[in-house]
């Protein structure tokens, strides 16, 4: 299952939610968050399973999940002609407004469908049932603080990425009806971002493919309206 049907056609953009967690010192600022999502095409990789994107090569390295395909870094403006050349891969760049000390989530992604083959009160004869359906996509939880000096503290940023590989047979059919085969991977990460700044995630596809999702994180102070 490659990453482009993933996101292919409508894109579900689901439930934006914002939830107190403390109140914030100033409740006059807030947070808001653009998660930029990049679907690319990466060949080289480490022995870790990271992907070689040169760009990325002397950032510093927030987290790096062994065993995994996860990698976060923070970036500057040296990034930016990059993702203005990798414009057309962006599948989707949901936002989020949140109070400084407040969390928030968004998922992007799709529904799969799920049936199974059930028998009729006819000899031989079965019928396809609909099962609950599968969450195919991603999903951002983030808990962000404004700091000093129009800095962002992202206390918690956490990544869960569901993809499906694959489908289980349903004996009597050859229609990819059988229950999805899902993988999933979940990084979470804390760091402060100043002004300009922006965190860059980078997670390999989970079905063997040589293709990677990168998220770009971006957060700015702004002023509640009255």
């Amino acid at each position: 299952m490659m990453l482009s049907r993933m996101f292919a056609g409508l894109l579900v953009i689901a439930g934006t939610m914002v939830t107190p967690v403390r109140a914030a010192d100033d409740d006059t600022q807030a947070i808001m968050m653009t998660m930029r999502v990049f679907q690319l095409k990466v060949e080289a990789r480490d022995q870790a399973g990271h992907a070689r994107l040169p760009v990325l090569k002397d950032l510093p390295v927030v987290a790096a999940v062994e065993g995994e395909a996860v990698r976060l870094v923070v970036a500057g403006a040296e990034i930016d002609g990059f993702l203005r050349e990798e414009a057309k891969h962006c599948v989707s760049a949901p936002r989020v407004f949140a109070r400084s000390g407040q969390s928030a989530s968004v998922e992007i992604g799709r529904e799969i469908a799920v049936e199974s083959m059930q028998p009729t009160t006819q000899p031989g004869v079965f019928r396809l049932v609909p099962g609950e359906p599968k969450f195919e996509g991603m999903r951002f939880d983030v808990l962000a603080e404004v700091g000093k000096a129009g800095s962002v503290e992202v206390r918690k940023f956490t990544v869960k990425f569901d993809q499906m590989v694959g489908r289980e047979k349903v004996e009597g059919t050859s229609l990819e009806v059988g229950a999805p085969i899902m993988r999933s991977r979940e990084s979470t990460h804390a760091l402060g971002l100043k002004p300009g700044q922006r965190a860059v995630l980078t997670t390999s596809a989970l079905d063997g493919s040589d293709e990677t999702l990168l998220v770009v994180l971006e957060a700015v102070v702004v002023e509640m309206p009255s």
